[in-house]
């Protein structure tokens, strides 16, 4: 009918992992398991920087940093009590077959992603570093020599001194 115009159709919010994914394009992944007793969010992060062991922990390391801030103002992960980031990197097995999986997992209770600060510009990546309540290494070697290497850098071994330290204690 002439005059009549159709009311616009309500449009669906973007479901939360697309809304961290929406952070970077180095975010590959986002799951959450809510079958154990306590909600884990995991995002995976494939750096795009990848000249180097060090560049490539600082670039995963900068880009969770970026997603937990993503996060935090979006309220996204309210429900969880933790937030698990991979750093997704190339590997090859003891045959030389390439692959690509998480090396380094930095794992964070929520409740401390909702206290930080990242307005302001006092709060860096490498102080969201050194607050990761655990690191992980889901393949050993591979993260093992991104982290020393990460942390043999003199700007990371100072400004992540508590990264570092733990960092290479848990290897």
């Amino acid at each position: 009918m002439k005059g009549m115009e159709e009311s616009p159709q309500p449009v669906e919010a973007p479901a939360p992992h697309d809304e961290v994914r929406a952070v970077s394009n180095d975010i590959v992944s986002v799951t959450v398991n809510a079958d154990g007793p306590e909600a884990v969010w995991a995002v995976g992060i494939k750096p795009s920087v990848s000249f180097s062991g060090s560049a490539l922990m600082f670039d995963g390391a900068d880009t969770a940093f970026k997603a937990a801030r993503d996060l935090q103002k979006r309220k996204v992960f309210i429900a969880s009590e933790q937030v698990v980031f991979n750093v997704i990197v190339p590997l090859a097995d003891q045959y030389g077959n390439a692959s690509e999986g998480p090396a380094v997992a930095l794992r964070y209770d929520a409740a401390e992603i909702r206290r930080m600060n990242f307005d302001g510009g006092a709060f860096t990546a490498w102080d969201f570093m050194n607050l990761a309540s655990s690191i992980d290494y889901p393949e050993k070697r591979a993260g093992t020599t991104i982290v020393r290497e990460f942390c043999a850098d003199g700007d990371n071994a100072t400004e992540a001194a508590a990264f570092c330290a733990r960092a290479i204690t848990e290897s």
